[in-house]
């Protein structure tokens, strides 16, 4: 779409906030039509994975391979609340958290039940300076609600934690299995990076069906688990 006369295409993403339609444009980057064609690539490859860790761990690799993060992480949530580092890709040089656990309150209930809500955010620079909505808080016009919007400022808490793992950029896809939500899969970067928006299509798509293709292979492990059971 051209928004604006001789700036080029933009990229605009729609979606309801109650009476209201919020529209975000940005420039053109890519073409969405791409995203199908390298989901079912990478599909393709990670179906071929014989073990769940390998699984896991392909799928990292894959997603940092689309995106180009620094790291990219499996975020696996425990039974607790509690979280761990399960499967990562990194670029040379780039600290490794493979392994690292988190206490529940890293990521609190507020934070997660928004993770089902929305299961794509991006952060493309902790370090920019908001920009204030108008009309201004208190008008004749409600609140705007921003759970979906892609563009919305951060949390000055979290970009202050981001900041202190030396992240500048960061971009988190929801694992969900079974209607609940399983884990995240994160990307960090060490400078300002906006993927486009066939790239970021085509992540959200990849983690929709690395979804799918977990809760498959969770049902059966639980199984076989069940099998072994009952011969014992």
């Amino acid at each position: 779409v051209e928004l604006l006369p001789g700036r080029g295409l933009f990229d605009i993403n729609l979606h309801l906030a109650g009476d209201l339609m919020v529209v975000e444009g940005e420039p053109a980057n890519g073409d969405p039509a791409e995203a199908i064609a390298m989901v079912r690539a990478m599909m393709a490859r990670l179906t071929r994975a014989t073990t769940l860790q390998d699984f896991h761990q392909d799928a990292a690799r894959q997603l940092r391979g689309l995106v180009g993060f620094d790291r990219v992480m499996i975020y696996r949530f425990r039974p607790d609340g509690a979280g761990e580092i399960i499967a990562e890709s990194t670029g040379s040089g780039v600290e490794s958290f493979l392994g690292l656990h988190y206490p529940a309150s890293d990521i609190p209930r507020q934070a997660r039940a928004l993770c089902l809500l929305n299961p794509f955010r991006m952060i493309a620079d902790v370090g920019a300076t908001p920009v204030a909505l108008l009309p201004p808080a208190g008008a004749a016009v409600a609140p705007l609600d921003q759970s979906l919007v892609i563009a919305r400022s951060v949390s000055p808490v979290h970009a202050e934690y981001l900041r202190n793992m030396g992240v500048a950029a960061s971009m988190s896809l929801s694992i969900v299995a079974d209607g609940q939500l399983w884990g995240l899969m994160t990307c960090h970067h060490l400078s300002p990076r906006l993927p486009g928006f066939a790239q970021r299509t085509a992540a959200e798509l990849f983690a929709a069906m690395y979804s799918m293709g977990l809760e498959s292979r969770l049902h059966k492990t639980d199984g076989l688990d069940e099998q072994r059971a009952r011969e014992l």
